[in-house]
């Protein structure tokens, strides 16, 4: 299809520039897998760019006062061998929890309009639906229950819902530690996020088997400033999470060194998610940035990025373009300016539910229309392009091919109908003869 265009933009003398400022496909390629979903990259690199800054770890065997919050859904994803009852599996979530007096466990709520619908003695405060039930036994046989109205919230995810949780344990005085278990980057970017309004050591308990350790959160903070710390939650969503796509083969390393070494970039990520509408200024910065991610440090255009890599492939006045894009994936091109534009409103609104981390009941525009759109079904998917995804003249053109072509077929069927009722009809004068 890629090499059908390309020969129709040369043989019609269209303009390649133009024909690069279209998606070119029902979705970008740079953002999307075959089967439409989101892109997906190796989160967890960036957790462990972050690390580097200082070792910032500690080996010392948890006390009875820590308090721990545990990523419920990562807790219960992690389970190997489900019993066959509810109860089983309620007692077996029970023999995984800390050896400590108190314990939130933390878990997702499903809300109908989702954007993760392309993806879902002790004290144990148990996060389930928009409330929260503190469970409590004197004896360890007797369960008593209670509802806890000030951690009762609207957030749906438990990355959210676990700031709250620390917040809301760092107000109690017997304890000084705070321990969060959970593989999840974003719960660690979160922390980093707001360190400073819990006040209480914190440690990020993340890894499995020899990779296990806990991370001081409390030291590792002050290695970064509070503007890197809060661009983090726009550098993340960007270049790829769990609701939004990566660009296809750039990572997080290299965007996160990009930013680093560019105010400009460290001040656009730290206004993700702080506003809902992209105004110009964001839009050209990100669009820049894109750009320097893709090796172009000179261009401001995404569109002028497509159209340099492509004249590096093609030359338009090749007698043979077929062979010169042979080996093109339009995967390595940056998305359209089109594309961006819708990227961007999703990179923007999932910041806005992080930055919302430590209050209950966030007021929250819908995601429809900032990158999302509803489907026949009622439920969103994503919204890849507004637009067009082809110039009107190719369309026109490979309109009229089609044409010409079913005409042919019709005409060869015609022609083939005919050749099989004269063989039928010999093979009747053959049989007769014979007879």
């Amino acid at each position: 299809m890629f090499g059908q265009l390309l020969m129709v933009s040369q043989t019609h003398d269209i303009d390649l520039a133009k024909v690069m400022t279209y998606p070119l496909n029902l979705f970008p390629w740079s953002l999307a897998t075959s089967d439409r979903s989101l892109m997906k990259t190796n989160k967890a690199v960036l957790l462990h760019k972050l690390e580097e800054a200082e070792i910032a770890l500690t080996s010392r065997h948890p006390e009875i006062s820590d308090i721990h919050v545990i990523d419920g859904n990562a807790l219960l994803q992690s389970l190997i061998g489900l019993p066959d009852t509810f109860g089983e599996l309620a007692l077996k979530v029970f023999t995984c929890l800390p050896s400590s007096s108190v314990a939130h466990f933390v878990t997702d709520r499903y809300d109908d309009l989702s954007i993760k619908d392309i993806e879902r003695g002790r004290l144990l405060y148990f996060s389930h639906k928009d409330t929260c039930s503190l469970l409590s036994s004197e004896d360890g046989e007797i369960t008593d229950s209670q509802l806890v109205q000030s951690l009762a919230t609207s957030q749906e995810e438990a990355d959210t819902k676990i700031i709250l949780h620390c917040i809301h344990a760092s107000m109690d005085l017997k304890c000084n530690i705070i321990i969060v278990r959970s593989p999840d980057t974003v719960v660690f970017l979160l922390l980093l996020a707001f360190a400073d309004e819990i006040d209480k050591n914190l440690l990020f308990d993340t890894g499995t088997s020899n990779n296990r350790r806990q991370i001081i959160v409390t030291v590792l903070k002050e290695k970064f400033s509070p503007n890197i710390r809060s661009a983090l939650f726009g550098l993340h969503s960007f270049t790829g999470c769990d609701t939004v796509s990566s660009f296809t083969g750039k990572g997080k390393i290299r965007p996160f060194t990009i930013m680093c070494k560019d105010q400009n970039s460290v001040n656009c990520f730290q206004r993700l998610g702080t506003k809902e509408q992209i105004d110009d200024t964001l839009f050209d910065v990100l669009q820049k940035f894109v750009c320097l991610l893709y090796g172009h440090p000179s261009s401001n255009k995404v569109n002028d990025v497509r159209l340099k890599i492509m004249k590096k492939r093609f030359t338009p006045g090749d007698d043979r373009p077929l062979t010169q894009c042979h080996g093109m994936d339009l995967s390595q091109l940056p998305p359209c300016e089109m594309s961006l534009k819708n990227h961007i409103k999703r990179a923007n609104y999932q910041p806005m539910i992080w930055r919302c981390a430590s209050q209950a009941h966030p007021k929250l525009p819908s995601p429809e229309n900032n990158g999302w759109k509803l489907s026949e079904r009622g439920r969103l998917e994503i919204n890849w392009c507004d637009g067009d995804i082809f110039l009107n003249e190719i369309v026109d053109i490979l309109s009229k091919n089609d044409a010409v072509q079913d005409s042919d077929d019709d005409q060869d069927s015609v022609a083939s109908d005919d050749i099989e009722w004269l063989s039928e009809s010999e093979e009747d004068i053959t049989d007769s003869d014979t007879d």
